[in-house]
């Protein structure tokens, strides 16, 4: 069996231009099991990476689509794409993966935001209900204590 060249294989971002997919649905398809993957070591801790051939047969049989293994292992991300066309395709993908990062942080921060406003409305209920009973023992029950 020849030795498998691991600088060919696709990583999810690459799958994902060829099979005109999302990197996420990319991500399902394999921890489903629909797209056999394997894990490496990336520059960010693990990920996964696919062999061309693979994404080529996953391509025709799930999508219909006919791509070539030899050219999906040729180059990364939006083969025979323009270069120009190329570069804005990865801005796309990296501003769309910004957006769903704020987007998480926004949802955890509006949390924190109506935790503390909880907390501030408790304070103010416990604040006026001391009020309230302060009122109730009168004036000279306020001022001497009683």
């Amino acid at each position: 069996m020849p030795a498998r060249d691991k600088g060919n294989d696709l990583t999810l971002r690459e799958t994902a231009a060829a099979l005109g997919l999302s990197v996420g649905t990319v991500r399902q398809h394999v921890k489903a099991g629909r797209l056999a993957a394997s894990q490496a070591v990336g520059k960010y801790g693990p990920e996964f990476r696919l062999r061309p051939a693979v994404v080529a047969v996953f391509g025709a049989e799930r999508y219909g689509l006919e791509l070539d293994a030899g050219d999906l292992s040729k180059g990364p991300a939006g083969v025979g794409m323009a270069e120009d066309t190329r570069e804005l395709y990865e801005r796309l993908l990296r501003a769309t993966e910004e957006a769903t990062r704020y987007k998480a942080l926004s949802a955890a921060e509006g949390e924190h935001y109506r935790d503390e406003l909880a907390r501030l409305q408790r304070e103010r209920d416990e604040a006026t209900a001391e009020l309230a009973r302060l009122r109730s023992r009168g004036f000279f029950g306020r001022v001497f204590g009683k």
